[in-house]
């Protein structure tokens, strides 16, 4: 711990520029690191290249990956520790009973394989894991669900922002986060963009309220991803990233 920690003191002292992906990340660090030069910090979103929609409808790709008729809750990404996949195996079974609701796990990771087996031993035929796809293919499974899932352990203390929710708001998708109350990731969907929940494992029953709520009420679900999808292009392209750490360089050379 005593190594990294210097490392990290050393990278930060050397940095000209440290972009933090939330304003909560900008806060953590000036915290723990008060010698810092604070205007060094400096808010840098994630970014991604958008991918386009392919031409089918959610009801064509459920036909053809067997869901049809089905109200699909996505996960796609690493599968890891910090993941707490104990987070999904819990959906999947509060829902083991209900024949019209389906979990679908995409990616790969040191969790995946004990995700699969726990899916044998229970038995929960409502959840289905895939291995990681190639981009385009993954995106066009995704385009198919109903809601994108987030999930991370509870015990976090440090910000965090999932990567995967850049392409849940490309693909127009809700998001239900089942986070720790340490991220500012929660608020961000939820109150900033508007474009879905979140909560803690701990408030489990609101979670499912959430899922039940969107699950209803279709509209309301589609302006939640077209929210997220209107941010997603305003403010978390690759051109956006660019211009953030340009505008550094040159007030830098100013």
């Amino acid at each position: 711990y005593r190594f990294f920690r210097a490392m990290e003191k050393r990278m930060y002292a050397n940095a000209d520029h440290i972009g933090c992906m939330s304003q909560g990340n900008i806060d953590y660090v000036k915290k723990h690191n008060p010698g810092i030069e604070q205007d060094k910090l400096h808010l840098l979103r994630n970014w991604q290249k958008p991918s386009p929609a392919v031409n089918k409808t959610k009801q064509e790709l459920k036909e053809q990956f067997g869901l049809k008729g089905q109200f699909v809750l996505f996960f796609g990404g690493n599968i890891g520790k910090p993941q707490r996949i104990e987070n999904l195996i819990a959906l999947a079974k509060y829902y083991k009973n209900d024949n019209q609701i389906s979990l679908l796990i995409v990616g790969r990771g040191t969790e995946f394989a004990r995700l699969k087996n726990t899916i044998d031993d229970e038995e929960l035929g409502n959840m289905q894991l895939l291995d990681a796809l190639p981009r385009d293919e993954y995106f066009q499974v995704m385009q198919m669900a109903d809601i994108g899932l987030i999930s991370l352990d509870e015990r976090f203390t440090i910000p965090n922002l999932p990567s995967k929710v850049l392409s849940y708001f490309n693909a127009k998708l809700p998001v239900v986060a089942i986070i720790d109350e340490n991220t500012d990731f929660g608020s961000w969907v939820q109150d900033d963009i508007k474009a879905g929940f979140w909560n803690t494992i701990d408030n489990f029953n609101t979670i499912v309220e959430k899922i039940e709520f969107l699950r209803s009420n279709k509209e309301f679900s589609a302006q939640l991803g077209q929210n997220g999808y209107d941010y997603f292009c305003e403010q978390l392209l690759v051109e956006n990233a660019y211009q953030t750490i340009m505008s550094r360089i040159d007030d830098e050379v100013v």
